[in-house]
């Protein structure tokens, strides 16, 4: 290792880290190593003392953090006369809105913790959610009330935030302690079932005000932040915000489309914004797009691309760039920051160095380290880490233990590979255990395996990650079937509706046979690359007959990059995905000027379903309001 340059980049890293600050605002330190009360306890303290200031922006509404506080009071009110006192799990089921974080803090209020059901989530995923949790209540808003009801049935009990008032006067109940559990938040398993991450409310309040608090962030901040609080990034985002007194601006993309979030940043002018995937999409849908407010662009996963990062520069012209490996058990666990001044030498950005606190062991099979610049686990130590995992006792003890050199402290074995750099960052090197990182969320593919071997005729499956030169990860499908039980693709997208958007793969490619190693096992590095084309469309060819399918496959291939779509090729099967059905939508809403609700074009996957939805909105007179 070159010492010299460690020092040299080390000392870039911590001047850019002196300069994340508000130029308008003084930022106040928070102890995010030993905090002195919980986030609930903290947010009570701003209502006091900053009634009138704005905590929470969405599309709709601006609320104070006296309305937030007040809000939350009566839903803690309502919690405690169906449930009375007492840990317990209480799902909410709420839109990606202000009303999302008010029931958050009303459910820990109540001394409850909130497990968040998100709405885009298929129903099979939420119910089985709730039979681990254990959950007997559900908070919800006026969208998810007929989902909720098949939820709840006639074992659970339900409050609809409208229907509450504000209330002035805080629950009468103790405070919950630090050691009581804040929130679960879910993810996938590798049993074959999504696994609960638990987190107290030390864990919650190191977790966010650690990743916010890097920043510096202030009480003239504005956070703007695009996932639901099921994902752990969420909550650090907003707890993180708003310990340190700054506010929160939350957009909605899948109601409300690019389009919209890019007129709605120009509106709110947050000083910070946390998300990649929208970030990307704003770069490549509008690259002449200016927010000079944001100060600081906050994005994370395992592969950050050179071009992202420039991209990101020029949308974002007076921002830091801050790039970091998100873990929801422990945090964001590294962090490097790029102005524009920073040399980009390799085409893949580095994850940085562990962030405050924290330090990385990266291990062997046999657990012992690494030698300077080899691949290995990437454990992490730190003064507190997530509180395990919901009911499993075994998966938890395997995971979070003590390893040599640990200082006695616990530590968190990751299932990310990586290795130290010359110039003493880390750099991420892939996945320990077929673990999947998809847009930052992880995704264990034998839970997706298990699940597509239950359909008919197919003979053998692997489910593993692609990501093509400068482009998103993505989860391919590669399929062997018996032709003469295999009833058609049809019944592996019927599997898929049980899996959530960012587990479901979005390219296919089915085999004779898969490649096999010495030892019987599937030989990954011998599959092969999946490519946009008609291949692997099941569906005969039918060419569009009128105008408006012409011009919807002229929109699909511009965005897939396909020749001769025919109008009952399945989207999925084309290669498409989330990203690019988005943009599909978004371009329809642009050029025939009509107004497609999100959540009904995402079913429609194939150009002539597709026609019905849009010749619909026409009729119904919703052309022209795009």
């Amino acid at each position: 290792m070159d010492k010299n340059l460690q020092q040299k980049v080390k000392a870039m890293q911590i001047e850019l880290q002196s300069r994340c600050r508000h130029p308008d605002g003084k930022w106040e330190p928070f102890n995010w190593e030993n905090p002195p009360v919980t986030f609930p306890e903290r947010f009570s303290q701003l209502a006091e003392q900053y009634p009138d200031r704005v905590a929470v922006v969405d599309h709709a509404a601006s609320l104070t953090f006296a309305e937030v506080d007040q809000a939350a009071n009566a839903v803690a009110e309502a919690i405690l006369e169906k449930t009375g006192p007492g840990q317990e799990p209480v799902a909410m089921l709420v839109g990606l809105d202000a009303r999302s974080f008010i029931a958050s803090l009303g459910i820990m209020k109540a001394g409850k913790f909130y497990v968040s059901l998100e709405e885009t989530f298929p129903l099979s995923r939420h119910q089985q959610i709730l039979e681990d949790t254990g959950s007997k209540l559900i908070l919800l808003d006026e969208p998810n009330i007929q989902r909720a009801k098949v939820l709840a049935g006639t074992e659970k009990q339900l409050i609809q935030l409208e229907s509450l008032p504000s209330s002035a006067n805080p629950p009468q109940i103790p405070p919950p302690s630090l050691d009581d559990l804040a929130l679960m938040n879910y993810t996938s398993g590798t049993t074959g079932a999504p696994k609960g991450v638990m987190q107290t409310h030390r864990s919650a309040m190191v977790l966010s005000s650690r990743f916010l608090g890097f920043y510096h962030t202030c009480a003239v901040d504005r956070v703007a932040t695009f996932q639901y609080l099921a994902w752990a990034g969420n909550y650090w985002t907003s707890f993180g915000a708003l310990t340190h007194g700054a506010s929160i601006a939350i957009f909605d993309t899948r109601r409300n489309g690019l389009g919209g979030l890019v007129d709605w940043m120009k509106k709110v002018k947050p000083t910070i914004v946390v998300g990649h995937l929208f970030l990307k999409e704003i770069s490549k849908e509008h690259p002449d797009i200016r927010l000079p407010s944001v100060r600081v662009v906050a994005t994370g996963g395992d592969t950050i691309y050179k071009d992202e990062v420039v991209s990101c520069q020029k949308n974002f012209p007076n921002s830091m760039i801050a790039i970091g490996l998100g873990i929801s058990e422990a945090g964001m666990t590294t962090q490097i920051l790029i102005d524009k001044e920073s040399p980009l030498e390799d085409e893949i950005i580095p994850l940085g160095y562990p962030s405050p606190g924290l330090k990385f062991h990266l291990l062997s099979e046999k657990e012992e380290p690494v030698a300077p610049g080899e691949i290995g686990e990437m454990v992490v130590e730190a003064p507190i880490l997530a509180a395990g995992y919901w009911m499993k006792p075994d998966l938890t003890a395997e995971k979070f233990r003590s390893v040599e050199g640990s200082s006695g402290k616990d530590v968190y074995f990751s299932g990310d590979l990586g290795r130290v750099r010359e110039d003493g960052m880390l750099q991420h090197m892939g996945r320990a255990h077929h673990m999947i990182k998809i847009r930052g969320l992880q995704v264990f593919p034998k839970e997706i395996d298990a699940l597509l071997q239950t359909v008919p005729g197919m003979s053998e499956v692997c489910v593993t990650d692609y990501t093509a030169p400068e482009s998103q990860t993505r989860l391919v499908g590669y399929v062997v079937v018996d032709r003469e039980k295999f009833i058609g693709v049809d019944s592996i997208y019927e599997k898929l509706e049980h899996l959530p958007n960012h587990m479901k793969p979005q390219n296919w490619v089915f085999m004779d046979e898969m490649p096999h190693t010495s030892t019987g096992k599937i030989d990954r590095k011998q599959l092969p690359e999946p490519t946009h084309s008609r291949l692997n469309v099941s569906a005969d060819y039918l060419p569009p007959t009128n105008l408006l399918e012409k011009q919807l496959a002229s929109i699909w291939t511009e965005i897939l990059g396909i020749e001769g779509i025919g109008i009952n090729d399945h989207f999925l099967e084309l290669g498409g995905d989330s990203l690019a059905f988005t943009r599909i939508i978004s371009k329809i809403r642009e050029s025939m000027e009509v107004n497609i609700p999100f959540h009904d074009a995402f079913n429609a996957l194939s150009i002539g379903a597709l026609a019905e939805v849009v010749r619909k909105q026409m009729d119904n007179g919703n052309a022209g309001q795009a």
